[in-house]
Protein backbone atom coordinates (compact mmCIF):
# COMPACT_ATOMS: atom_id res chain seq x y z
CA UNK A 1 0.00 0.00 0.00
CA UNK A 2 1.60 2.81 -1.42
CA UNK A 3 1.86 6.61 1.41
CA UNK A 4 -1.14 8.22 -0.93
CA UNK A 5 -3.28 5.36 0.09
CA UNK A 6 -2.14 5.21 3.34
CA UNK A 7 -3.32 8.19 3.93
CA UNK A 8 -7.02 8.33 2.12
CA UNK A 9 -7.63 4.89 4.56
CA UNK A 10 -6.29 6.98 7.43
CA UNK A 11 -8.59 9.88 6.73
CA UNK A 12 -11.32 7.95 5.75
CA UNK A 13 -10.91 5.41 8.93
CA UNK A 14 -10.57 8.86 11.07
CA UNK A 15 -13.71 10.24 9.98
CA UNK A 16 -16.05 7.36 10.28
CA UNK A 17 -14.48 6.23 13.74
CA UNK A 18 -15.53 9.85 14.67
CA UNK A 19 -18.75 9.82 13.38
CA UNK A 20 -19.42 6.26 14.77
CA UNK A 21 -20.29 6.88 19.00
CA UNK A 22 -22.21 4.29 21.13
CA UNK A 23 -25.38 6.77 20.18
CA UNK A 24 -25.05 5.02 16.51
CA UNK A 25 -24.50 1.86 17.47
CA UNK A 26 -27.24 1.26 20.53
CA UNK A 27 -29.63 2.18 17.26
CA UNK A 28 -31.49 5.43 19.64
CA UNK A 29 -30.02 7.93 16.95
CA UNK A 30 -30.98 6.05 13.98
CA UNK A 31 -34.50 5.15 15.48
CA UNK A 32 -35.47 9.15 16.23
CA UNK A 33 -33.89 10.32 12.90
CA UNK A 34 -34.81 7.55 10.34
CA UNK A 35 -36.57 4.84 11.43
CA UNK A 36 -39.47 6.66 12.45
CA UNK A 37 -39.81 7.78 9.34
CA UNK A 38 -40.32 4.84 8.15
CA UNK A 39 -39.40 3.28 4.61
CA UNK A 40 -37.98 7.14 4.19
CA UNK A 41 -35.94 6.88 6.78
CA UNK A 42 -33.76 4.73 4.60
CA UNK A 43 -33.05 7.16 1.92
CA UNK A 44 -32.90 9.73 4.74
CA UNK A 45 -29.72 7.95 5.91
CA UNK A 46 -28.64 7.56 2.76
CA UNK A 47 -28.79 11.61 2.00
CA UNK A 48 -27.03 11.84 5.61
CA UNK A 49 -24.10 9.94 3.86
CA UNK A 50 -23.86 12.10 0.89
CA UNK A 51 -24.16 15.37 3.41
CA UNK A 52 -20.87 13.99 5.48
CA UNK A 53 -19.12 13.45 2.61
CA UNK A 54 -20.02 16.90 1.23
CA UNK A 55 -19.32 18.71 4.20
CA UNK A 56 -16.37 16.94 5.15
CA UNK A 57 -15.20 18.34 2.03
CA UNK A 58 -15.48 21.85 2.81
CA UNK A 59 -14.07 21.64 6.34
CA UNK A 60 -10.63 19.79 4.65
CA UNK A 61 -10.88 22.32 1.95
CA UNK A 62 -10.69 25.62 4.34
CA UNK A 63 -8.39 23.83 6.96
CA UNK A 64 -5.98 23.69 3.93
CA UNK A 65 -6.62 27.31 2.45
CA UNK A 66 -6.73 29.21 5.82
CA UNK A 67 -3.75 26.37 6.64
CA UNK A 68 -5.19 26.24 10.00
CA UNK A 69 -6.27 23.46 12.47
CA UNK A 70 -7.90 26.03 14.88
CA UNK A 71 -11.83 24.68 15.31
CA UNK A 72 -12.75 28.01 15.31
CA UNK A 73 -11.06 29.70 12.40
CA UNK A 74 -12.51 26.76 10.18
CA UNK A 75 -16.09 27.58 11.44
CA UNK A 76 -15.85 31.51 11.56
CA UNK A 77 -14.84 33.49 9.19
CA UNK A 78 -15.19 36.93 11.98
CA UNK A 79 -13.26 38.16 14.62
CA UNK A 80 -14.34 39.55 17.65
CA UNK A 81 -17.40 37.41 19.88
CA UNK A 82 -17.80 35.18 17.51
CA UNK A 83 -15.42 32.65 17.62
CA UNK A 84 -15.49 33.10 21.90
CA UNK A 85 -19.38 32.17 21.69
CA UNK A 86 -18.53 28.96 19.25
CA UNK A 87 -16.02 27.89 22.45
CA UNK A 88 -18.54 28.28 24.34
CA UNK A 89 -21.26 26.59 22.80
CA UNK A 90 -18.68 23.60 22.04
CA UNK A 91 -18.32 23.15 26.17
CA UNK A 92 -21.87 22.88 26.42
CA UNK A 93 -22.37 20.54 23.72
CA UNK A 94 -19.44 18.58 25.14
CA UNK A 95 -21.32 18.42 28.62
CA UNK A 96 -24.43 17.29 27.25
CA UNK A 97 -22.30 14.55 25.00
CA UNK A 98 -20.67 13.37 28.77
CA UNK A 99 -24.33 13.28 29.88
CA UNK A 100 -26.10 11.23 27.00
CA UNK A 101 -23.04 8.15 27.46
CA UNK A 102 -23.88 8.61 31.43
CA UNK A 103 -27.57 7.87 30.79
CA UNK A 104 -26.58 5.01 27.90
CA UNK A 105 -24.18 3.58 30.12
CA UNK A 106 -27.36 3.52 33.25
CA UNK A 107 -29.82 2.06 30.57
CA UNK A 108 -27.40 -0.62 29.48
CA UNK A 109 -26.38 -1.55 32.86
CA UNK A 110 -30.45 -1.82 34.05
CA UNK A 111 -30.84 -3.93 30.84
CA UNK A 112 -28.40 -6.58 31.85
CA UNK A 113 -28.63 -6.71 35.62
CA UNK A 114 -32.60 -4.93 36.43
CA UNK A 115 -30.52 -2.32 38.81
CA UNK A 116 -31.51 1.27 38.68
CA UNK A 117 -30.09 3.14 35.99
CA UNK A 118 -28.53 5.42 38.19
CA UNK A 119 -25.96 2.79 39.30
CA UNK A 120 -24.41 2.33 36.18
CA UNK A 121 -24.51 6.13 35.20
CA UNK A 122 -22.49 6.42 38.31
CA UNK A 123 -20.50 3.24 37.62
CA UNK A 124 -19.21 4.95 34.62
CA UNK A 125 -18.75 8.36 35.78
CA UNK A 126 -16.17 7.17 38.58
CA UNK A 127 -14.58 5.14 35.77
CA UNK A 128 -14.42 8.43 33.78
CA UNK A 129 -13.04 10.41 36.68
CA UNK A 130 -10.13 7.78 37.58
CA UNK A 131 -8.92 7.32 34.03
CA UNK A 132 -8.72 11.74 33.30
CA UNK A 133 -7.73 12.11 37.27
CA UNK A 134 -4.71 9.48 36.20
CA UNK A 135 -4.39 11.68 32.57
CA UNK A 136 -4.39 8.60 30.79
CA UNK A 137 -5.01 10.21 27.50
CA UNK A 138 -3.14 7.51 25.51
CA UNK A 139 -5.50 5.26 27.53
CA UNK A 140 -8.08 6.73 25.98
CA UNK A 141 -6.68 6.84 22.85
CA UNK A 142 -6.01 3.11 22.92
CA UNK A 143 -9.40 2.02 23.47
CA UNK A 144 -10.45 3.62 20.54
CA UNK A 145 -9.55 -0.03 19.40
CA UNK A 146 -13.11 -0.57 20.34
CA UNK A 147 -14.66 1.15 17.01
CA UNK A 148 -13.57 -1.28 14.56
CA UNK A 149 -15.10 -3.86 17.20
CA UNK A 150 -18.35 -2.15 17.66
CA UNK A 151 -18.49 -2.10 13.68
CA UNK A 152 -18.13 -5.45 13.25
CA UNK A 153 -20.36 -6.55 15.62
CA UNK A 154 -23.18 -3.83 14.84
CA UNK A 155 -22.76 -4.77 11.06
CA UNK A 156 -23.42 -8.31 11.78
CA UNK A 157 -26.52 -7.68 14.04
CA UNK A 158 -28.02 -5.33 11.81
CA UNK A 159 -27.13 -7.77 9.34
CA UNK A 160 -28.98 -10.71 10.99
CA UNK A 161 -31.33 -8.17 11.72
CA UNK A 162 -32.70 -7.57 8.27
CA UNK A 163 -32.70 -11.13 7.12
CA UNK A 164 -34.27 -12.48 10.38
CA UNK A 165 -36.77 -10.10 10.91
CA UNK A 166 -40.81 -10.64 11.36
CA UNK A 167 -41.55 -7.18 9.21
CA UNK A 168 -41.06 -5.50 6.02
CA UNK A 169 -38.57 -3.23 6.26
CA UNK A 170 -40.01 0.06 3.33
CA UNK A 171 -43.77 -1.39 3.99
CA UNK A 172 -43.32 -0.11 8.09
CA UNK A 173 -45.47 2.55 8.59
CA UNK A 174 -43.60 6.20 10.17
CA UNK A 175 -43.87 6.60 13.95
CA UNK A 176 -43.75 10.42 13.95
CA UNK A 177 -44.15 10.68 17.66
CA UNK A 178 -40.62 9.31 17.96
CA UNK A 179 -39.04 11.59 15.42
CA UNK A 180 -37.52 14.61 16.33
CA UNK A 181 -38.32 16.84 13.21
CA UNK A 182 -41.33 17.19 11.04
CA UNK A 183 -40.04 15.61 7.75
CA UNK A 184 -37.52 12.64 6.95
CA UNK A 185 -35.44 15.28 5.28
CA UNK A 186 -35.17 18.01 8.25
CA UNK A 187 -34.25 15.00 10.69
CA UNK A 188 -31.15 13.83 7.97
CA UNK A 189 -30.32 17.31 7.80
CA UNK A 190 -30.34 17.91 11.68
CA UNK A 191 -28.42 14.55 11.85
CA UNK A 192 -25.63 15.62 9.22
CA UNK A 193 -25.50 19.07 10.79
CA UNK A 194 -24.91 18.40 14.84
CA UNK A 195 -22.93 15.51 13.79
CA UNK A 196 -20.24 17.67 11.63
CA UNK A 197 -19.80 19.87 14.78
CA UNK A 198 -18.39 17.03 16.56
CA UNK A 199 -15.76 16.23 13.55
CA UNK A 200 -14.51 19.64 12.68
CA UNK A 201 -11.97 19.03 15.22
CA UNK A 202 -10.64 16.19 13.58
CA UNK A 203 -10.85 16.78 10.04
CA UNK A 204 -9.41 20.23 10.29
CA UNK A 205 -5.77 19.02 11.04
CA UNK A 206 -6.00 15.78 8.61
CA UNK A 207 -6.77 17.76 5.88
CA UNK A 208 -4.35 20.75 6.99
CA UNK A 209 -1.42 17.64 6.97
CA UNK A 210 -2.27 15.70 4.22
CA UNK A 211 0.27 15.62 1.58
CA UNK A 212 -2.15 16.30 -1.44
CA UNK A 213 -5.50 18.19 -1.62
CA UNK A 214 -6.89 15.06 -3.30
CA UNK A 215 -6.30 13.02 -0.89
CA UNK A 216 -7.99 14.96 1.98
CA UNK A 217 -10.93 15.24 -0.32
CA UNK A 218 -11.22 11.57 -1.16
CA UNK A 219 -10.64 10.21 2.39
CA UNK A 220 -13.63 12.32 3.61
CA UNK A 221 -15.67 11.60 1.07
CA UNK A 222 -15.51 7.59 1.48
CA UNK A 223 -15.21 8.29 5.51
CA UNK A 224 -18.53 10.20 5.25
CA UNK A 225 -20.02 7.91 2.68
CA UNK A 226 -19.82 4.67 5.11
CA UNK A 227 -21.73 5.50 7.71
CA UNK A 228 -24.51 7.14 5.74
CA UNK A 229 -24.72 3.38 4.17
CA UNK A 230 -24.42 1.55 7.72
CA UNK A 231 -26.93 3.92 9.06
CA UNK A 232 -29.30 2.48 6.22
CA UNK A 233 -28.31 -0.77 7.41
CA UNK A 234 -29.27 -0.33 10.60
CA UNK A 235 -32.20 1.42 9.74
CA UNK A 236 -33.92 -1.76 8.06
CA UNK A 237 -32.80 -4.14 10.50
CA UNK A 238 -34.97 -1.57 12.79
CA UNK A 239 -37.68 -1.45 10.70
CA UNK A 240 -37.81 -5.13 9.99
CA UNK A 241 -38.07 -5.62 14.14
CA UNK A 242 -40.27 -2.97 14.77
CA UNK A 243 -42.00 -3.84 18.16
CA UNK A 244 -38.78 -4.67 19.26
CA UNK A 245 -37.11 -0.97 18.58
CA UNK A 246 -39.81 0.90 19.56
CA UNK A 247 -40.06 -0.69 22.92
CA UNK A 248 -36.40 -0.19 23.87
CA UNK A 249 -34.07 2.21 24.95
CA UNK A 250 -31.69 0.33 23.04
CA UNK A 251 -33.15 -0.35 20.11
CA UNK A 252 -29.80 -2.58 18.50
CA UNK A 253 -29.06 -4.04 21.34
CA UNK A 254 -32.99 -5.51 22.02
CA UNK A 255 -32.48 -6.79 18.47
CA UNK A 256 -29.14 -8.85 18.82
CA UNK A 257 -30.65 -10.22 22.46
CA UNK A 258 -33.59 -11.24 20.54
CA UNK A 259 -31.37 -12.79 17.73
CA UNK A 260 -29.03 -14.84 20.13
CA UNK A 261 -28.86 -14.36 24.31
CA UNK A 262 -24.82 -14.99 23.44
CA UNK A 263 -25.00 -12.11 20.71
CA UNK A 264 -27.02 -9.58 23.17
CA UNK A 265 -23.43 -10.31 25.66
CA UNK A 266 -21.39 -9.70 23.22
CA UNK A 267 -23.20 -6.46 21.48
CA UNK A 268 -23.39 -5.01 25.54
CA UNK A 269 -20.02 -5.68 25.87
CA UNK A 270 -19.19 -4.08 22.73
CA UNK A 271 -21.28 -0.86 23.28
CA UNK A 272 -20.45 -0.36 26.89
CA UNK A 273 -16.60 -0.03 26.23
CA UNK A 274 -18.09 1.94 23.31
CA UNK A 275 -19.43 4.27 25.68
CA UNK A 276 -16.88 4.24 28.31
CA UNK A 277 -14.04 5.36 25.48
CA UNK A 278 -16.11 7.91 24.35
CA UNK A 279 -17.15 9.57 27.66
CA UNK A 280 -13.26 9.28 28.52
CA UNK A 281 -12.27 11.01 25.42
CA UNK A 282 -14.84 13.74 25.54
CA UNK A 283 -14.31 14.88 29.10
CA UNK A 284 -10.96 14.99 28.49
CA UNK A 285 -11.46 17.34 25.76
CA UNK A 286 -14.25 19.63 27.77
CA UNK A 287 -11.53 19.30 31.08
CA UNK A 288 -8.76 21.08 28.42
CA UNK A 289 -10.95 23.11 27.58
CA UNK A 290 -12.04 24.02 30.55
CA UNK A 291 -8.37 24.50 31.86
CA UNK A 292 -7.74 26.88 29.36
CA UNK A 293 -10.23 29.74 31.01
CA UNK A 294 -7.44 29.41 34.38
CA UNK A 295 -10.02 30.01 37.03
CA UNK A 296 -8.94 30.62 40.27
CA UNK A 297 -7.58 28.29 42.91
CA UNK A 298 -9.64 24.99 43.54
CA UNK A 299 -11.60 25.63 40.96
CA UNK A 300 -9.32 25.61 38.08
CA UNK A 301 -7.95 22.16 39.09
CA UNK A 302 -8.21 18.92 37.46
CA UNK A 303 -9.66 16.96 40.08
CA UNK A 304 -11.94 19.90 41.11
CA UNK A 305 -13.16 20.00 36.98
CA UNK A 306 -13.15 16.22 36.50
CA UNK A 307 -15.41 15.40 39.74
CA UNK A 308 -17.87 18.28 39.29
CA UNK A 309 -18.32 17.67 35.57
CA UNK A 310 -19.09 14.19 36.28
CA UNK A 311 -21.41 14.70 39.29
CA UNK A 312 -23.80 17.43 37.02
CA UNK A 313 -24.13 15.02 34.08
CA UNK A 314 -24.41 12.09 36.35
CA UNK A 315 -27.41 14.33 37.51
CA UNK A 316 -28.91 15.32 33.74
CA UNK A 317 -28.22 11.13 33.01
CA UNK A 318 -31.47 11.01 35.12
CA UNK A 319 -33.50 12.38 32.12
CA UNK A 320 -32.86 8.93 30.53
CA UNK A 321 -31.18 8.12 27.15
CA UNK A 322 -34.10 8.20 25.01
CA UNK A 323 -35.23 11.62 26.70
CA UNK A 324 -31.91 13.09 25.96
CA UNK A 325 -31.16 11.82 22.57
CA UNK A 326 -34.53 13.09 21.39
CA UNK A 327 -33.89 16.47 23.29
CA UNK A 328 -29.62 17.10 23.31
CA UNK A 329 -28.67 16.17 19.57
CA UNK A 330 -31.59 17.99 17.96
CA UNK A 331 -31.05 21.30 19.67
CA UNK A 332 -27.23 21.35 18.80
CA UNK A 333 -28.83 19.96 15.54
CA UNK A 334 -30.53 23.65 14.81
CA UNK A 335 -27.52 25.27 16.19
CA UNK A 336 -25.09 23.35 13.55
CA UNK A 337 -27.68 24.87 10.93
CA UNK A 338 -25.54 28.84 11.73
CA UNK A 339 -22.58 26.73 12.11
CA UNK A 340 -22.48 25.33 8.66
CA UNK A 341 -23.68 29.01 6.96
CA UNK A 342 -20.67 30.32 8.75
CA UNK A 343 -18.79 27.89 7.43
CA UNK A 344 -20.06 28.44 3.69
CA UNK A 345 -19.19 32.12 3.87
CA UNK A 346 -15.78 31.51 5.16
CA UNK A 347 -15.41 28.43 2.28
CA UNK A 348 -16.47 31.30 -0.06
CA UNK A 349 -14.01 33.72 1.47
CA UNK A 350 -11.05 31.30 1.44
CA UNK A 351 -11.18 30.45 -1.97
CA UNK A 352 -11.25 33.90 -3.20
CA UNK A 353 -8.40 34.73 -0.88
CA UNK A 354 -6.12 31.66 -2.61
CA UNK A 355 -7.87 33.09 -5.67
CA UNK A 356 -6.39 36.40 -5.09
CA UNK A 357 -2.87 35.34 -3.78
CA UNK A 358 -2.88 32.89 -6.79
CA UNK A 359 -3.71 36.10 -9.24
CA UNK A 360 -0.82 38.20 -7.69
CA UNK A 361 2.00 35.22 -7.63
CA UNK A 362 1.18 35.09 -11.79
CA UNK A 363 1.18 38.82 -11.95
CA UNK A 364 4.58 39.06 -10.18
CA UNK A 365 6.00 36.42 -11.89
CA UNK A 366 5.08 38.10 -15.73
CA UNK A 367 6.40 40.86 -13.80
CA UNK A 368 9.76 39.55 -13.57
CA UNK A 369 9.86 37.67 -16.53
CA UNK A 370 9.15 41.02 -18.46
CA UNK A 371 12.11 42.47 -16.48
CA UNK A 372 14.59 39.81 -17.30
CA UNK A 373 13.79 40.38 -20.78
CA UNK A 374 14.46 43.60 -20.60
CA UNK A 375 17.48 43.14 -19.60
CA UNK A 376 18.60 40.64 -22.11
CA UNK A 377 17.30 43.17 -24.85
CA UNK A 378 19.79 45.71 -23.32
Amino acid sequence: MNERVKSVVGIAAAYTGTLFGAGFVSGQEILRFFAAWGGLGILGALLAGAGFAALGAAVTAIARRKETSDYERVISPFGGIVPKLIEALMSVWLFGIVTVMLAAAGDLFHALTGLPPLAGAALLGAAVVTVNLLGAEGFTRALSAVVPVMIAVGFGTAAAGVFTGPDAAFASSPAPELAVAPSFLVSAALYISYNILGCIGVLAPLGRKAAHGKDARLGVILGGIVPGLFAALLCAAMLRNRMTAVSNDMPMFAIARAISPALGVVYAAALFLGIFTAASGIAFSLLSRLQSYKLPGILGKRAFLVSAVCAAALAGSRLGFASLVGAVYPAYGWLGFAAIALMAINCFRARKLKQTAAGEDEAAARGLQKQEDAHEFH
